[in-house]
């Protein structure tokens, strides 16, 4: 909810010169706040805010002041567009369903003109996001920035919030995780398929004019993806797994699958898959962006009323590169997204809820 304070003066001064006011709202809620130079901090607590105190930082947006020089000067190592993926640190699942995305979500964030930041993307679940925010620097004074990131969903009932913290010379996005913290994202659900995440960012500064690989493999961890039947339960019998990708100039590519034929040998039925592209994986790439996108099938084979049945499900995915990010995600591939398969679990299957599992490119040798 939205609470707001006020008051004439301070309250007092304290010996390092911080200025500080304590002020209380109509619904009970308290804010004890500090102010020094470019820096606010304090508590809040009370009302909407619980009892347990929350904790508030923040700066002074140097960039709006036309006459700062000094932050004007900063502000030309951060301009530019950025790319990050974000993916899972930590999760817990908040029901039965075991709903926590196993995929990996994305953001970009432009910083403009006097510390404006436009964050969008898509989280893990497709659950799409756009917001505005500023660059703040830290302490106010540098040389690192973060972008603070919040974002209301479901309707109100959850969230995905955090600092992206951006290096003006590694050109690096990253959480402050060597702190503990981390952009969390909370889905209360709608039963047993809640949940709350942490999610690291890798990411960094994106050229819209991108350095590609001679060529990338293209995945899919869907092997987990079993598909409910009135008889059973039948694992893939065909996922991408290292489905080649071609690049030409800035155009990724992948080559044209036939679907899966019937082969009958000696009254046994069997089916032969495109060695190549055994799911008709298909893949579309804006280079100014660094989004990547497209689908495929999971083929499941089972028998239902002595017949053998041939089941495909499609599978829609979406992942962005980050070809520059900090050394600790090196070994990350260097695109990594999600993929969207239909819950087919009659027990779940009221929620209407679609399983996320992780994709990604991998530059080819």
């Amino acid at each position: 909810g939205n609470v707001s304070f006020s008051a004439r003066a301070w309250d007092a001064v304290e010996d390092d010169g911080a200025s500080r006011a304590t002020l209380t709202a109509r619904g009970g809620e308290t804010l004890d706040l500090f102010v020094l130079g470019d820096r606010i901090w304090g508590t809040l607590q009370g009302g909407k805010a619980g009892e347990a105190p929350l904790t508030l930082d923040g700066g002074r947006n140097r960039f709006a002041d036309r006459g700062d020089a000094a932050a004007a000067e900063l502000l030309e190592g951060f301009r530019g567009y950025y790319t990050v993926a974000l993916p899972p640190h930590d999760h817990e699942s908040l029901g039965d369903a075991e709903a926590a995305p196993a995929g990996v979500g994305y953001l970009t964030v432009t910083i403009g003109s006097k510390g404006s930041a436009k964050v969008a993307g898509v989280l893990a679940d497709g659950t799409k996001v756009s917001r505005s925010s500023r660059l703040i620097l830290a302490g106010g004074e540098g040389p690192t920035a973060c972008v603070p990131f919040f974002a209301p969903l479901y309707t109100k009932k959850g969230w995905v919030g955090g600092l992206l913290w951006l290096d003006p010379v590694a050109r690096t996005v990253t959480t402050d995780r060597d702190a503990g913290w981390f952009v969390r994202w909370e889905k209360p659900g709608r039963g047993p398929d809640g949940f709350r995440m942490l999610l690291d960012a890798c990411g960094g500064f994106y050229s819209t004019v991108p350095e590609l690989a001679a060529g990338y493999l293209f995945s899919a961890e869907v092997n987990e993806a079993a598909y409910h039947y009135a008889d059973g339960v039948a694992e893939p019998a065909a996922v991408p797994d290292g489905v080649a990708v071609t690049a030409a100039g800035t155009r990724l590519a992948v080559a044209r699958a036939a679907k899966p034929k019937k082969m009958v040998e000696e009254g046994v039925v069997w089916y032969d898959y495109d060695p190549v592209n055994p799911a008709q994986a298909t893949l579309s790439f804006a280079a100014r962006t660094g989004i990547f996108k497209g689908r495929f099938t999971l083929w499941y084979e089972y028998e239902a009323g002595g017949r053998p049945v041939l089941k495909g499900v499609k599978a829609p995915y979406s992942g962005i590169l980050t070809p520059v990010r900090d050394p600790a995600f090196a070994d990350l591939p260097v695109g990594m997204g999600h993929c969207l398969v239909p819950e087919s679990n009659p027990a779940f299957k009221a929620l209407r809820l679609k399983r996320s599992y992780p994709v990604r490119l991998e530059a080819g040798e």
